[in-house]
C-alpha cells in the first residue's frame, strides 16, 4: 500500500468495518470478492470511521464504495468518483449497485479531471484501489483521454482537512 497523510494519526476504525463487512445486504459477487480484496485490512489501515467524508477515486463499479458508504453511515458521505471512460467501461456495474437508492449516502461524480471540483479540507480521506495507474495508462486505440496526475493529486490535496490520508492500493 502507499499512504500519503497531510499528518500523522490514522488508524483503526474497528466495529464500524466490520459491521460494514458483514452487512447482509451486500451482492454476492462482493462477499465472495472479500477473501481476495481483504476489505477489513484495507478500511481499518485507511481508518475509516463513521460520520467521515470520503473519496472512491475511480471507483468502477463500487465495490468499495459500498464498503466506504457502510462505514461512514448516515452522517458520512462517500464520492464515486469516474471519469467518463472508467463510467462507461463499469456501467452495468454501476447501474446494478445504485439501483432503488441502495447507497443514498453516495455522491456519485463522473468528470474529466479538469471539471472535477473537490471543496477545500472537506474530505477525511480518498483511497484508489488498483486504478491509480490508469491516471498513466492509455489504450493503444486512444479512446480514453489524456490525464495530469499532478492536477488529480493537486486537486485531493487541496481537498483534504487537517489530517486527511490518500490511500493507493
Amino acid at each position: 500500500y502507499g499512504v500519503y497523510s497531510n499528518q500523522p494519526g490514522f488508524g483503526a476504525s474497528g466495529n464500524a468495518v466490520a459491521a460494514a463487512i458483514a452487512s447482509p445486504d451486500r451482492p454476492k459477487a462482493d462477499l465472495e470478492r472479500d477473501a481476495v480484496a481483504k476489505p477489513a485490512e484495507v478500511l481499518t489501515f485507511l481508518g475509516v470511521m463513521p460520520g467521515m467524508r470520503v473519496a472512491d477515486m475511480f471507483s468502477a463499479s463500487g465495490y468499495y464504495t459500498e464498503l466506504l458508504a457502510r462505514t461512514v453511515g448516515v452522517k458520512g458521505e462517500v464520492i464515486a468518483y469516474n471519469n467518463p471512460p472508467y463510467a462507461k467501461f463499469a456501467e452495468k456495474g454501476i447501474a446494478a449497485r445504485y439501483a432503488g437508492n441502495r447507497l443514498p449516502n453516495v455522491r456519485q461524480v463522473t468528470s474529466t479531471l479538469e471539471q472535477l471540483e473537490l471543496e477545500p479540507a472537506s474530505l477525511d480521506a480518498a483511497i484508489f484501489v488498483m486504478s491509480y495507474h490508469d491516471l498513466y495508462w492509455r489504450p493503444a486505440d486512444g479512446s480514453w483521454p489524456p490525464t495530469d496526475p499532478s492536477l488529480l493529486l493537486a486537486k485531493l490535496h487541496a481537498a483534504l482537512k487537517p489530517g486527511g490520508v490518500i490511500l493507493v492500493q
